[in-house]
């Protein structure tokens, strides 16, 4: 695929995808791929410095789930809900301080319904962040390109990730880019 590179796929249990995306769009394509695959309630945390992509991958999300509203960084009004397959719920706790005041939120409401939840920032709810999950950590290597490690932790996420990865294994094939892949470890 155009714009993204898979740099290693480790099988397992727990998947963990290692992609390089060259733009905003890449970063967004790989976030609507995702959002594509997603049938049932999912938590996806989504970490790395400001300005690094989070909000651009969630949009990808939504695109994948058939959400129709622009979906923008909730900063200032901390949730923004928006409706598509799954009801999609974004979430943003650079402004929270502790886990108290993301309690506060209503989180045990978002959590609790057959929802696709994204949240920039997890780390700020401490334990609260559910123990099945999928983790995006988006790092800068350039002024575009992002480093994206995909993990999955739990079943079904596990299987998300690894449907993700296949998805790319065979878009890659199929544009002739199947030679860089890391295959990892079969599991």
């Amino acid at each position: 695929m155009k714009n993204l590179h898979i740099e290693s796929i480790e099988r397992g249990i727990n998947p963990t995808l290692v992609l390089i995306t060259e733009s905003g769009h890449g970063t967004r394509s790989l976030g609507r791929m995702l959002g594509s695959l997603i049938r049932r309630a999912t938590f996806i945390g989504l970490t790395g410095p400001l300005g690094s992509g989070k909000t651009c991958f969630a949009q990808g999300v939504a695109d994948g789930l058939g959400v129709r509203s622009r979906v923008r960084s909730p900063s200032y009004i901390l949730v923004a809900e928006h409706a598509g397959v799954l009801p999609f719920y974004h979430i943003d706790l650079y402004r929270i301080d502790d886990a108290h005041e993301v309690a506060d939120l209503g989180w045990d409401e978002y959590l609790g319904v057959d929802a696709v939840v994204v949240v920039e920032w997890p780390e700020k709810a401490g334990g609260l962040v559910p123990a099945s999950k999928i983790d995006v950590d988006i790092s800068h290597l350039a002024p575009l390109e992002r480093r994206l490690t995909i993990s999955a932790t739990g079943t079904q996420e596990g299987r998300l990730v690894g449907d993700l990865a296949g998805l790319l294994w065979e878009s890659a094939r199929g544009a002739g880019e199947a030679e860089p892949l890391d295959r990892g470890t079969s599991g």
